[in-house]
């Protein structure tokens, strides 16, 4: 737990030193003479770069809603800053239950260390059914990429091949004589061997729920 901690606090802290880093780009662009490039150029290459990597997927799940702040303020028992919502009084907002990180499947598979022990929101399409509660996401997108194996411990409806799903959960490393004594598998055997020799060194998904996307390619 202290390590995921201070992962997490060492990613923050190097994100915002290149987000200053980008800042003072834009400060000092007029003294930016070493090389013949034009203002604008320096500007556009910040700031592209700088919003590619500041921004993150995320998942939100909610109710969708008129949004009347005074209403929200008597649920809620919030106090409000108005200025801030004046744009957005009287339209439809998504009153949040909950919000998690929505990484691609190849994002995770790619660098499995930035969300082990995570709670994620992932969609993708499946694409290797083993059994009722084990399947793959297929991740085409990133070179160097795997697929990412879904472990769905407690499945509550069928899924099917090409089907496309958001699952959550919460990402972890395979050890299979954890998931045996955690879950019920039912795993005979050869689904055991077969699964140990592929994913003993890769990250499994353990699933909490499993529907079908609004949300594709």
């Amino acid at each position: 737990m202290n390590q995921s901690l201070s992962s997490t606090s060492t990613s923050l802290i190097i994100t915002a030193l290149i987000a200053v880093g980008f800042a003072l780009i834009h400060i000092f662009s007029r003294s930016l003479r070493f090389i013949q490039i034009p203002r604008s150029r320096w500007l556009s290459g910040a700031g592209g770069v700088s919003v590619a990597y500041v921004f993150v997927h995320i998942q939100v799940t909610g109710i969708v809603r008129n949004l009347v702040v005074a209403d929200i303020e008597r649920e809620y028992n919030l106090t409000l800053d108005r200025q801030y919502y004046t744009d957005y009084e009287n339209k439809p907002a998504i009153i949040a239950q909950s919000m998690a990180l929505a990484p691609d499947p190849g994002d995770i598979t790619k660098n499995p260390q930035k969300y082990y022990n995570q709670r994620l929101a992932v969609t993708g399409e499946i694409e290797d059914i083993q059994n009722a509660n084990i399947f793959t996401l297929d991740e085409e997108k990133l070179f160097g990429a795997t697929d990412l194996l879904v472990l769905n411990p407690q499945p509550k409806v069928a899924v099917q091949d090409d089907q496309f799903v958001a699952v959550t959960g919460v990402l972890r490393p395979f050890v299979l004589a954890d998931f045996e004594r955690e879950y019920d598998l039912g795993w005979d055997l050869q689904l055991k061997q077969s699964i140990e020799a592929e994913y003993s060194t890769k990250p499994v998904f353990v699933a909490d729920s499993v529907y079908p996307s609004a949300i594709s390619d």
